[in-house]
């Protein structure tokens, strides 16, 4: 409600609700439209509000942000994505500042979104978790 007057908010999936004129919804979408939407945007975000839920959510949106390039906006009660790269937290009614200030980053360029999926992929964390049991 407090964002600034050129800015769009676009919600993909179910259960969200218009906040006003400048608010679309996508509702559910296959993957690969979503993903195709989210390359098209400035910035992904994750505006949790209480910490007891954020707590048990497994945030794989930044996985899917960042291999879109962008960067994310996080409210800080998720802790688990303070610190990460690519993700500006603020407190809850410091949200939008949290997006400005990914907004004004720009994109992620190309080469490190590249790098980002290679060290995050299946076989990196497999090779990890091997590299953990096994190492003498």
């Amino acid at each position: 409600k407090n964002m600034p007057d050129e800015w769009e908010l676009h919600l993909i999936g179910n259960g969200e609700r218009k906040l006003d004129d400048r608010t679309i919804l996508h509702g559910e979408l296959p993957y690969k439209s979503a993903l195709a939407l989210l390359s098209t945007m400035d910035v992904g975000i994750a505006p949790f509000r209480n910490v007891n839920i954020s707590g048990a959510a497994d945030i794989i949106k930044y996985y899917d942000y960042v291999s879109c390039g962008l960067r994310m906006a996080a409210t800080d009660v998720l802790l688990e994505m303070v610190g990460r790269p690519y993700v500006h937290t603020a407190p809850k009614r410091q949200f939008i500042s949290a997006v400005s200030d990914a907004v004004n980053c720009g994109r992620i360029p190309q080469g490190e979104v590249k790098e980002f999926i290679a060290n995050n992929s299946w076989s990196a964390r497999a090779k990890q978790l091997r590299n953990a049991i096994w190492t003498p």
